[in-house]
């Protein structure tokens, strides 16, 4: 509510930018002023920046994620800012010190008493922390407080709530105080003194530091004083403001009690009058002093405006006179006037802010003027005495007046209409003319079209119009048909209530008509409007419909902005232009009309035609995340302006340009995505996106440099900036409906519906297992099941690092094999109740699982489920388990409490198998449920009488019924009732007695309370009489929420007041009536209960209406037992006639589908029955409609009488049906396709529906046309198989389509060719040489390509050749036969089975050609990679065949030299034919191998040639995990270091090593072995102290690779650590905790060294001689952090100082860090409460609440003042619950009682925090 309501103010402020300058919120509600400084400290100490910088350098550029090799040094943090730095023995100076500026230091002396700040400049910036400061030195409760001179600036909350005492001195050098820096300060007494050096005080820099006493002059050099500043200060008796003084914001000196004269001396902005604070032209009152003698006051003349609290705490004023003029009353003006006894308002305010008469207690009369339109909560709050309200206008007026809630005083007032309202009239056009009447109807009539007038700013904020009728304050206006035009800023921040309906004839509504019309509901826009200006209904907050009608052509900028209740809008076809930020700010949906031919609507959200611009994103749709399509290419000017619910947004590829203010005021927008192909970012288009942290960029950060980012863009340069994100979105399918998505967040999401598909597992080189799910190659680490999923396959998320908490929704009811498997980041799992049983392994490993629920109805726990689950230590089983399989808890070693909801008996029935000894050892707790949040009855009242039937009781939650245990306390000592095992309640005697119900958690015991009151039998006289609760009632005449009257049976016993029974349990009271006869005539009384009884209509007053009155005084006669009871007092009835208003939505039918059906929708009311007639094609059936034989076209106007659970009398509802036949929009993806009869597979075709799904269109099944096989159509893809049968049909044919629903069919046009198939030959002519008998092989291929080729002939035309026959894989030979004719040519002729052949021309040579060879290598012989391998290309002249008896020979040439080898010695052939090296053979690189290839043609000659084959070596380049490193050797250390390389496609093998020392000289100082990628380095017996060494390591000899290994000194070997804290433990609540980081040095790996911790306690700070270990809990986490905790249940000493003590194995003294340890406070709230004072026995109990999850229990309940102590009583019910009562025969009245709450642990007399309960006595 908080977002919304601020994204409404900054609408005013950002969207009415073309208005005058408005004014400034700091005007127009108190809020809180800022200084800049140049040096902040942000609340969490470890984020002090080592330079501080200006505002501006910070925003210049965008934090990034800096990668290993970017780490900068200058990012190391002062460690005095981190952490207190503690004396060590012998330092008498200090206990506590650090920084507090740049150059600023300080210290707490040694006996805790003084805090001393030191240096010079200007002090950091601290943050209110559980209302104090979050500086260091709050913890050590200094008692004084030295400010040393050359300090500038006190920073922000640097002090508050500091308990300091005795007098400030605040040093000379000072120009600046800081936001609250000496906030709620109680104990600084005194003068307070401000050096003259001081030019500016922020906001409540002295706020409520209530010891300061006496005048108060400000300084010659100050120039400004924040909102509060001096609020609160009641000592302060005057004050002397300086000639200086600029800027005085709200409430500066608001709240001072005794506070009597305010003089200012010579100033040009403000002056005094008679001691109040005015500015100087007298026209604003800025504050009477609250301690100014006098009673009453007249506000001067001049004065339009009255500030914020002006008046607030004046009690002495009996009246205040308001001049004409004033127009508003402002927030708190006048709170706590407790002598305030009458105010006339005067007739120019038309609005009361909040609170403005808050707890004015005297007041009895308030006059309200006519033009009121505006009370806003709380206004009269605390006005008890109220009984009168004057008002100036009519009836109908104030009914229309908007009174927010927190003003029952003024409502329940007595209330006097003394006047109608003016009335006026006029010209407002030249043929039209306006008037008022006395009601505030504004009509406008006439012909032609209205003046325009102007904007006029209002001085309470916003603007109105400057029409006259604007000061008859309209609140209905009344258009005629006439009006053409209606002028600029017309109604300009009118108060119209409810529609307005604009009459035909209208063509243009002018700029600004409407704006600001905040209570407009909806508007008519008549045919014939052609455009609608700018500004129209901007701010219309109210409006929530609107039809743009067709016709319009421009929708100007800012039309409809901010109209946040307006749900969706439709773009007719005529509109050709949008004016920029024209539905800003508001709507779910927008659409647009398919014929538009200029915008165009995708999801809802608005774009240009050709959808390359998104002009405006919907702000008030639920999504969270939005991924802007593909194709678009710029995102217009406040295209996402307040889009309050959108986190996440992705810009594509596609999008080069961001407008101006594109995203501004998404404030919950933590994440964008944008891609390398933006080169602009507009001005603001991030400006107010507060909650933006993480940009992922798709490009490099030169990229990012080269962008075009306007100004106002801060929070975009100020987010984390991630640069060149790989895979930066994956996603892909999981199941047959579902999907999956990753995000850069690493956010794992399943959607859809169904179940997910199963999956296997792997296992990695470490020998880990994971999933072979896709998105694991991802490392997601959230995860997110959306509703729908029904079914998690096996080991879906196995090894995935996920972490935090996974929820399983309720629809999951299977869970596969390991499908959450040693995901040990994993902190809590929300197991859902539909699951059948936890199957095999399910959280097999799951080491960060803590605790689990397993909730009722799972009958069994599979094998190994939760083996390895080390973190867990508590688990609940329901009593539906009956079997847990072999090993489910095995390796649980930490678990310690099984929650067993069932008995022991039932547990000893479970079958449990071997290997769960876990659980077995484990306490087990019977009857218990485990931490449980609450436990509530169904009821807190019973009455019953002695003999009565018993009444069941019911607890929740259900899950932990059967663990409740039931029990009586009878306070009288008598047997009242007996409640049985499972609730029961049984009446005995007379009397009051309590059931409880009572449930053992394991962690305590949750009670819960009912009453009841049983009297005697019926008739035995002991009922005295009846009292009226209820003195005033309203009801609507109307309306079936019948009005209750509560009254109070007086009993004999006890004389207590009978309490409530519910009515299904039979009542005592058995009828009642009204006594005076003419209410009886309208209203019966219909008995609820024992305590309400429900006003109910008459038929006679509902069909005679206009005869019932607005008001009736009744007795009431209430029978009880059959005697009649008369209440002594009267009950006031007032009558409200409100007429229901029901509204149908009109519908369009499609009659294509002709059994389409509809649901009329009817707001207003709950339907229960529809009655009317409907056409001959329209069936109706309650508020279905459904088609039956409709026509193509047509329309009907239904009158309807709908009857609805909320009103009484049925209503008449008008609705529209209309019939628009559009057949549905399918297309085939080809309009034609080519077949061939061979063709198999045939082709496939995609239907598609546009941006509609197929199931959306309800589409049913294709039938394709004859002569092709039946196939299905996949709805999902859409996608048609065309296999022809046969012959194929050709020509035109029609795919038909056949929809559910209906009987209409689409016929698809499709033409259909045939095709033959065509043959093509690798060669289509060769030549062979006769005389060797040569051959050669060719292969053929075919079109289309699924051509059987095994059935392709070769027609040989000639007995000299042969022709072997085509295989399958189309291969075939031609040879010529030995001796055949030379230089003869032959054709052969290659067939398919149909179709065209292939011509193939065979030649033969001439005779005698001589043939040659010649050889080619391809590559070199790479001794790095010997898999690659040589080709050798043989080349042949004049013959096409191959050789036989082919052998190779092998010389090497190495430099000059060339030497014979053995070719088989160094290498092989492959039966690839490749060539290469055999790994044995002694080669370098630069040798070239000249292979010889031999082999002999068919006639026995034989050929031979050679080629040169280079032998190279691919450098293998080594990487290091680590480029240097030092071993201990005292601590004997031993480490391993990653070897990988670069080199792609090389697996690294062996490695060659030496160790060398720092002279290169080998050395076996140190050991060194190389295996599997990993080094093992240690030191030895002969590795010397301070010694260093070399590491070398080297595949390849010219790439050597070296590690540095240093060891130090035997003096500097001892380990030594830094222990850095962080948070703190506060003992009432349990989960807070100290995480203490150890930094190492001279140590490789500091966590696995063996360490002692202890924590010791200093009752004086100095002396830390107690050991407290055992009040604590120590953990060492994985990161190797500490967690300090205190134990639950134990009490800390809250005086004196603890401080940790930790020792490792290697240290030589131990390493100290404090503990710091407070008592700290909560929020809570608690529920009103009503107490009856007959009732002796009545008790209301407290529910008390607070939202921090992490705050203890209350332990205790007290009452704050202890003058209440005779009246009231605080009973302690047990578990955390507390009751109020009243003390027998104590006199009390309504109104409030402050409790102390104590929650557990809190031993200080300081409570846990406070809440007021309002009591009403009735």
């Amino acid at each position: 509510m908080f977002k919304r309501i601020l994204a409404c103010l900054m609408v005013l402020l950002t969207l009415v930018s073309y208005l005058p300058p408005m004014a400034s919120a700091e005007e127009t509600q108190p809020q809180e002023e800022t200084t800049e400084v140049s040096a902040t400290q942000p609340t969490d100490p470890e984020t002090v920046p080592t330079e501080p910088t200006a505002a501006a350098e910070e925003t210049t550029a965008p934090t990034e994620e800096t990668s290993p090799d970017e780490t900068s040094s200058d990012e190391t943090l002062p460690e005095e800012a981190l952490v207190d730095t503690y004396a060590l023995p012998g330092d008498d100076d200090a206990v506590a010190s650090g920084k507090c500026g740049e150059n600023l230091t300080w210290s707490i002396d040694v006996e805790g008493g003084t805090l001393t700040i030191s240096g010079t400049g200007a002090m950091w910036d601290y943050e209110e922390d559980d209302f104090h400061t979050s500086a260091l030195w709050y913890s050590y409760s200094p008692a004084n407080l030295v400010l040393n001179e050359g300090i500038t600036y006190i920073g922000n909350a640097a002090f508050e709530e500091m308990n300091f005492t005795g007098s400030l001195t605040l040093p000379e050098s000072l120009t600046s105080i800081g936001r609250g820096a000496f906030e709620n300060c109680h104990g600084f007494t005194g003068s307070l003194v401000l050096p003259e050096s001081l030019t500016s005080i922020d906001a409540a820099a002295f706020f409520y530091c209530d010891g300061f006493t006496g005048s108060l002059t400000l300084p010659s050099n100050l120039t400004s004083i924040g909102w509060g500043a001096f609020l609160g200060c009641k000592g302060l008796t005057s004050v002397t403001i300086p000639e200086s003084v600029k800027d005085i914001s709200r409430a500066a000196f608001s709240g001072c009690s005794s506070l009597s004269s305010i003089v200012v001396n010579g100033n040009t902005a403000y002056d005094s009058v008679d001691d109040v604070l005015f500015n100087k032209d007298h026209t604003l009152l800025l504050c009477y002093p609250a301690g100014k003698e006098g009673t009453s006051y007249a506000v001067p003349e001049s004065v339009t405006e009255i500030w914020a609290y002006a008046f607030s705490g004046c009690k002495d004023l009996a009246s205040v006179t308001i001049p004409e003029g004033v127009t508003y009353i402002d927030t708190g003006s006048f709170e706590s006037c407790s002598s305030l006894t009458s105010m006339k308002i005067p007739d120019s305010v038309t609005s009361i802010l909040y609170g403005a008469f808050r707890n004015c207690s005297s007041l009895t009369s308030v006059t309200i003027p006519w033009r009121m339109t505006k009370i806003e909560a709380q206004a009269f709050s605390g006005c008890g005495k109220l009984t009168d309200v004057y008002y100036t206008g009519s009836q109908a007026r104030w009914e229309k007046a908007n009174v927010a809630s927190g003003n029952e005083p003024l409502l329940n007032a007595a209330f006097h209409v003394e006047s109608a309202s003016p009335v006026g009239s006029g010209k407002c056009g030249d043929n039209l003319t306006w008037s008022v009447d006395g009601d505030g109807i504004l009509t406008i009539s006439g012909t032609g079209a209205m003046w325009d007038y102007e904007d006029v700013e209002i001085e309470s904020g916003g603007w109105r119009t400057s029409a006259p009728w604007y000061d008859y304050a309209p609140t209905e206006l009344v258009l005629k048909e006439g009006v053409t035009q209606i002028g600029k800023s017309a109604f300009c921040g009118c108060d119209f209530k409810g529609s307005v309906t604009l009459p035909k004839g209208l063509t243009q509504i002018g700029a600004g008509a409407f704006l600001n019309c905040f209570n407009l509901t909806g508007v008519t826009i008549p045919q014939g409007v052609t455009s609608i200006g700018d500004s129209a209904f901007l701010n219309c907050t109210g409006l929530t419909s609107v039809v743009i009608p067709e016709g319009v052509t421009n929708i100007s900028g800012r039309a409809f902005g901010a109209c946040y209740g307006l749900p969706s809008v439709t773009i007719p076809k005529s509109v050709t232009s949008i004016g920029e930020a024209a539905f800003s700010g508001c709507l779910s949906n927008i659409y647009v009309d398919e014929g538009n031919a200029s915008y165009s609507s995708v999801d809802g959200v608005l774009f240009n035609k050709d959808q390359t611009t998104l002009i405006a994103y919907p702000a008030n749709r639920a999504d969270t995340a939005y991924k802007i399509p593909e194709g678009v290419t710029s995102i217009g000017n406040w295209a996402f302006f307040s889009c309050w619910q959108l986190t996440d947004v992705t810009i594509p590829e596609s999008v080069t340009s961001i407008g101006d203010y594109a995203f501004n005021w998404s404030g919950e927008l933590n994440a964008i995505t944008i891609a390398k192909s933006v080169t602009s970012i507009g001005r603001g288009a991030f400006s107010y996106c507060t909650g933006l942290k993480d940009v992922y960029y798709t490009g490099s950060r030169t990229q990012w440099k080269n962008i075009k980012i306007a100004d106002e863009n801060e929070p975009l340069l100020n987010a984390t900036l991630h640069l060149n994100p790989v895979n930066y979105v994956a996603s892909g399918t999981c199941g047959e409906n579902l999907t999956w998505t990753l995000r850069l967040d690493g956010t794992l999401t399943i959607s859809g519906t169904g179940t997910m598909q199963d999956y296997e597992y792997t296992t990695d080189d470490n020998g880990d297992r994971h999933t072979t799910a896709p998105w694991y190659a991802y490392s997601p680490t959230k995860l997110v099941i959306e509703d729908g999923v029904t079914y998690i396959g096996h080991y879906a998320f196995l090894g995935c690092g996920l972490t935090g908490s996974v929820t399983i929704p309720e629809t999951v009811t299977g869970l596969g094999w390991e499908s959450f498997g040693l995901c040990g980041g994993l902190t809590d799992v929300t197991i859902p109740a539909s699951l059948t049983k936890i199957r095999y392994g399910t959280f097999n490993g799951c080491t960060g699982l803590t605790s689990v629920v397993i909730p009722e109805g799972v009958p069994m726990i599979d094998g190994i489920a939760f083996a390895g689950c080390t973190g867990l230590t508590s688990i609940m089983i329901p009593e539906s388990v009956t079997k847990i399989e072999w090993g489910a808890f095995r390796d649980c070693s930490n678990l310690k409490d099984v929650y067993y909801v069932g008995s022991q008996r039932q547990w000893e029935q479970v079958q449990i198998a071997e290997y769960n000894e876990p659980l077995l050892n484990a306490a087990i707790h019977f009857n218990s449920v485990g931490p449980c949040p609450e436990l509530t009855l169904d009821r807190e009242y019973i009455t019953l009488s002695v003999g009565a039937e018993p009444v069941q009781l019911q607890s929740f939650p259900e899950y932990a019924r059967k663990a409740v245990v039931w029990s009586v306390e009878n306070p009288d000592g008598v047997n009242v009732i007996e409640v049985s095992g499972d609730g029961c309640v049984t009446p005995l005697n007379a009397g009051t007695a309590y059931v409880v119900a009572s449930l053992n958690t394991g962690d305590g015991t949750l009670t819960a309370r009912c009453r009841v009151d049983v009297t005697g039998k019926a008739g035995s006289g002991d009922v005295l009489g009846v009292d009226l609760g209820t003195k005033k009632v309203t009801t609507e005449l109307y309306s079936t929420d019948y009005a209750k009257i509560d009254i109070l049976l007086l009993l004999e016993q006890n004389e207590v007041a009978l309490f409530a029974m519910p009515a299904d349990n039979g009542s005592a009271i058995t009828g009642a009536y009204l006594e005076d006869e003419t209410a009886r005539q309208f209203f019966d009384l219909r008995v609820k209960d024992d305590r309400q009884l429900l006003l109910v209509p008459t038929q006679e007053a509902l069909d005679n209406a206009k005869g019932v009155k607005s008001s009736y005084s009744s007795k009431i006669v209430v029978l009880v037992n059959g005697v009649e009871y008369h209440t002594d007092d009267a009950v006031t009835i007032s009558v409200k006639k409100t007429m229901p208003k029901l509204k149908a939505a009109n519908l369009t039918f499609n009659p294509f589908y002709t059994e389409e059906s509809q649901t009329l929708t009817i707001t207003g009311g709950t339907v229960t029955k529809v009655e009317g007639t409907t056409p001959d094609w329209l069936t109706m059936d309650g508020t279905k409609l459904t088609l039956s034989n409709a026509p193509k076209s047509g329309r009907a106007s239904l009158n309807l009488l709908v009857y609805t659970t909320e009103w009484a009398i049925p209503v008449n509802v008008k609705a529209s049906v209309k019939l628009s036949y559009k057949a549905p929009g399918l297309k085939l993806s080809a309009s034609s396709v080519t077949l061939s009869e061979t063709d198999s597979l045939g082709v496939t075709l995609k239907l598609t529906a546009g941006k509609q799904s197929l199931e959306e269109l309800n589409v049913k099944s294709v039938t394709l046309p004859a002569g092709f096989e039946d196939t299905e159509l996949n709805l999902y893809t859409g996608e048609i198989a065309l296999v022809p049968i046969g012959e194929i049909p050709t020509g035109k044919q029609a795919v038909r389509v056949s929809f559910y629903g209906t009987d209409s069919v689409l016929d698809l046009p499709l033409r259909v060719n045939k095709r033959t198939p065509t043959l093509r030959l690798s060669k289509t002519s060769v030549s062979l040489n006769a005389e060797l008998g040569d051959s050669t092989t060719l292969k053929v291929t075919a079109t289309p390509a699924d051509l059987d080729l095994a059935k392709v002939t070769v027609t040989n035309p000639s007995e000299a050749l042969e022709v072997s026959p085509v295989n399958e894989n189309g291969e075939f030979t031609v040879t010529v036969k030995q001796g055949s004719a030379s230089k003869a040519s032959y054709t052969l002729m290659v067939q398919a089975p149909t179709g065209k052949a292939a011509k193939l021309t065979v030649k033969t040579l001439a005779a005698g050609q001589k043939v040659t060879m010649s050889l080619k290598a391809a590559g070199s012989i790479d001794l790095t990679f010997p898999e690659k391998g040589v080709a050798l290309q043989p080349k042949y002249r004049n013959y096409a065949g191959e050789l036989e008896n082919v052998v190779y020979t092998l010389a090497l040439k190495q430099g000059k030299a060339t030497l014979d080898a053995a070719f088989d010695d160094y290498l092989t052939v492959g039966e690839d034919g490749l060539i290469r090296w055999n790994g044995t053979g002694s080669l370098e690189s630069g040798n070239v191998c000249l292979i010889t290839m031999t082999g002999e043609l068919p006639n026995g000659t034989m050929l031979f040639a050679t080629a040169q084959v280079k032998v190279t070596q691919t450098p293998v380049i080594l990487r290091l995990s680590k480029a240097s490193l030092s071993l201990n050797k005292r601590l004997e250390e031993k480490t391993q270091v990653m070897v990988t390389t670069s080199t792609r496609g090389y697996t690294l093998g062996d490695v060659e090593l030496l160790v060398t020392d720092n002279k290169n000289v080998p050395s076996d100082g140190l050991t060194a072995a190389y295996e599997n990628g990993l080094l093992t380095l240690s030191v030895n017996e002969k590795t010397v102290y301070g010694g260093s060494y070399k590491v070398q390591l080297w595949v390849t000899p010219k790439r050597v690779t070296t590690l540095m290994v240093r060891i130090p000194t035997e003096k500097n070997s001892a380990v030594t650590m830094t222990a850095r804290a962080r948070g703190g433990i506060d003992v009432i609540r349990d989960a807070s905790e100290v995480v203490v980081t150890p930094i190492y040095r001279n140590c490789l790996d500091g966590a696995s060294l063996k360490k002692q911790v202890k924590v010791t306690w200093a009752q004086d700070g100095r002396n830390y001689s107690q050991d407290v270990t055992e009040d604590f809990i120590l953990t060492w986490a994985q990161d190797g952090t500490l967690h300090v905790s205190k134990v639950p249940g134990k009490e800390l000493a809250l005086t004196g100082k603890y401080r940790l003590e930790i020792l490792c194995e290697g240290m030589e003294k131990e390493a100290y860090t404090a503990l710091s340890v407070k008592c700290g406070t909560a929020r809570f709230t608690v529920a009103s409460v009503s107490l009856y004072a007959k009732d002796a026995n009545d008790m209301a109990r407290l529910t008390i609440t607070t939202t921090d999850k992490t705050v203890n229990t209350l332990e205790r309940v007290e009452l704050k003042d202890a003058r209440l102590k005779g009246t009231y009583e605080v009973l302690d019910l047990g578990g955390g619950q507390f009751a109020l009562c009243l003390i027998p025969g104590a006199k009390a009245k309504t109104g409030t009682v402050t409790l102390n709450l104590f929650c557990e642990g809190n031993t200080t007399a300081k409570p846990s925090g406070t809440v007021s309960v309002k009591v009403e006595i009735r």
